[in-house]
């Protein structure tokens, strides 16, 4: 590897590796389109770019081009809510309520537990996540009013878990974070980050403003985002922008990177207090308190990649994705953008490399220590606490769960996709993935009764061990119900001497036709109520009406064949049931 050698300050001299060609060869490698990056050492910026910024034109992808980054803009709104903090202007830990006086969560541990700024900051309220139309719909518009996000779905304010106890990813938490902005300084959000902010931080080519590749407001100097096949994407606006829209260059994103690994100041000026920076990737709930240094806190997160722990923000939005790190005790940095979202590719391996071209000290994996008795016997089946949007949380309880082997040494990790992973014991209730430096794992006990074990992004609870079989069992019965009923059932009916055709044949026969009508639409209508949508909400809602149905007649019916199809339709009812409770059935894509 190519080493540039630079002066530093005080004479001395700092090695800074070129990753340029371990970059074009990792992108050749995973076919993708090109990727912008830079690095920090002290008060020198490296920058760079290899590939193309537009696939299809063949134009080459310049180090000064500007490019998306979706999420690593709540670092920009968090350093917004913590300059109104050091202001004076908000507090920490007053209650969004207070400053949103429109805003009332459904949350039935307000009387001790309100939702506050820090919570929000922390992705710690227990909100949902994002629901298809905030992020895919064509009927957004860039200015529309942060509000009204509310104002269509009040429901968005559901406290799942007691606020501060549990990390949970939140676009809508950071949406909120725009607001309070809006509503301290009585200025667009975006207006009001972009000059003092972005700015006097010296991101002057950087903007929280909506920029596009097309029409006639198009930034000429944004790259095209690009698809898993490389076809070109533009930039959509989404009804949670404060989440995720930011445009910058790798200059920029340096600057930023200096920025957070100071004191706060800006030519002598305070701009926010350097305890409030210096508590950002500092994690303050519950697994934090239970020993697990790793997590999320004011707007960064503190996560072991490439051996070595680092501040850390990735962002994926429409056609890229990226990543900043930040070493403060080094005063190294990098950022990376990738303007192709690709599905199955390995992006680590671009972050593996810039790590490697920082020249960073080696860390010292912690020591092993044995777990304390008082956990040993917490093995079992584990199921994620909370999912972060509702309609994953019945897949995520059949196939994202884990199974946990515990022992004085250390445990075993199978998850349902096969992945297994060894965690070395690191002393009374932490764990250590034998990849991570520092402990990965924490064990703590649920406030409310149970087991849990946390990492730095997610936390699963301890589940009794005939949920999943349970499960299982219903899903099998379902779909062999199903199956009987759509394949067998006519065949008895035709021999019968019975009308063969059903209300359950005809609504699978329209499934193709809702299928199709999705497909060819456009991505950006997903969360639309478009043809296909409201086609696919009338089948699911009309499927247990079917099976109702189809079960009052063969119940009604003294014929003996008619009694194995009740029992068919009576396994597959109970799955729809099974649906509906999780509010899959029926199913609004545009709610």
């Amino acid at each position: 590897m190519l080493l540039i050698f630079v002066a530093m300050p005080g004479g001395s001299i700092a090695a800074v590796g070129d990753p340029a060609d371990a970059l074009d060869k990792a992108l050749a490698r995973e076919k993708m389109t090109g990727i912008a990056w830079s690095m920090v050492d002290g008060d020198r910026i490296v920058v760079g770019a290899r590939g193309l910024g537009d696939g299809p034109a063949g134009r080459a992808l310049r180090s000064d081009d500007r490019v998306h980054v979706g999420s690593i803009a709540k670092t920009i709104v968090a350093l917004g809510v913590l300059r109104l903090v050091s202001e004076g202007r908000i507090a920490l830990d007053q209650p969004v309520e207070q400053l949103l006086p429109g805003v009332i969560f459904d949350n039935r541990w307000r009387a001790t537990s309100p939702v506050t700024v820090r919570h929000l900051l922390d992705h710690s309220a227990g909100l949902e996540d994002a629901r298809l139309w905030h992020i895919f719909s064509a009927q957004t518009g860039a200015n529309d009013p942060l509000a009204g996000l509310i104002a269509r779905d009040p429901s968005i304010l559901n406290i799942r878990t007691r606020p501060g106890q549990i990390f949970s990813y939140s676009n809508v938490g950071y949406t909120l974070l725009g607001m309070i902005i809006e509503r301290a300084t009585r200025t667009p959000y975006e207006q009001w980050l972009d000059s003092n902010i972005l700015l006097p931080i010296g991101m002057g080519d950087s903007t929280a403003t909506f920029q596009t590749q097309q029409g006639a407001a198009r930034d000429a100097r944004l790259v095209w985002g690009h698809q898993d096949r490389g076809d070109r994407v533009a930039a959509m606006p989404v009804a949670v922008r404060p989440a995720g829209q930011l445009t910058t260059t790798p200059r920029d994103m340096a600057r930023l990177a200096q920025y957070l690994m100071g004191d706060g100041r800006v030519g002598g000026a305070q701009i926010i207090r350097p305890d409030l920076l210096s508590a950002m990737a500092r994690p303050r709930h519950a697994a934090a308190r239970a020993g697990l240094v790793h997590g999320y806190a004011l707007g960064l997160g503190l996560f072991d990649r490439g051996g070595h722990a680092g501040r850390c923000h990735g962002g994926d939005i429409v056609g890229f994705r990226a990543m900043l790190c930040l070493y403060p005790e080094e005063k190294k940095a990098y950022f990376r953008s990738i303007n192709i979202d690709k599905e199955g590719a390995d992006y680590r391996q671009f972050d593996r490399i810039l790590i490697a071209s920082l020249y960073l000290p080696a860390t010292s994996p912690s020591k092993a220590a044995p777990l304390a008795d008082t956990y040993r016997g917490w093995g079992g089946r584990y199921v994620p606490l909370v999912s972060r949007v509702a309609i994953g949380r019945y897949p995520e309880l059949l196939s994202d769960g884990i199974d946990v082997a515990l022992s004085r040494s250390g445990a075993t990790i199978t998850h349902d996709d096969g992945k297994i992973v060894q965690l070395v014991a690191a002393g009374r209730n932490l764990l250590r993935d034998k990849d991570k430096v520092r402990p990965s794992h924490v064990l703590h006990p649920d406030p409310g009764g149970g087991q849990l074990i946390s990492t730095d992004f997610r936390t699963y609870r301890r589940a009794h061990w005939a949920e999943r079989p349970a499960l299982l069992i219903g899903l099998f019965a379902g779909v062999g119900g199903l199956a009987y009923l759509l394949l067998v059932a006519p065949i008895v009916a035709w021999r019968a001497k019975r009308p063969i055709i059903s209300p359950i044949l005809i609504i699978f026969a329209i499934c193709p036709v809702v299928v199709a009508l999705l497909y060819v639409q456009p991505f950006q209508q997903l969360g639309d109520l478009t043809t296909g949508s409201a086609l696919l909400a009338l089948v699911t809602a009309a499927l247990p009406i079917a099976l109702v149905w189809q079960a009052v007649t063969a119940a009604r019916s003294r014929h003996a064949g008619r009694r194995i199809e009740l029992l068919a339709t009576a396994a597959a009812l109970q799955w729809v049931g099974t649906f509906a409770a999780f509010g899959l059935v029926p199913l609004f894509l545009w709610k």
